[in-house]
């Protein structure tokens, strides 16, 4: 039974890996991930920060 197990999660690691495909034009990533942050209080002055940046 233990050679059994052994067995079949070899199997399936095999055709885990021989499913993988590369990331290109034609076949992009199917899981992405994104994530946005608003900061609504001011808790310094930005223009003293960034003045030279921003003319």
């Amino acid at each position: 039974m233990k050679q059994l197990k052994l067995a079949v999660i070899a199997l399936f690691t095999l055709v885990a890996v021989g499913n993988v495909n590369a990331q290109d034009e034609n076949n992009p990533w199917a899981v992405s991930f994104g994530a946005n942050i608003v900061d609504f209080i001011a808790r310094c002055n930005v223009y003293r920060l960034y003045g030279r940046f921003i003319r």
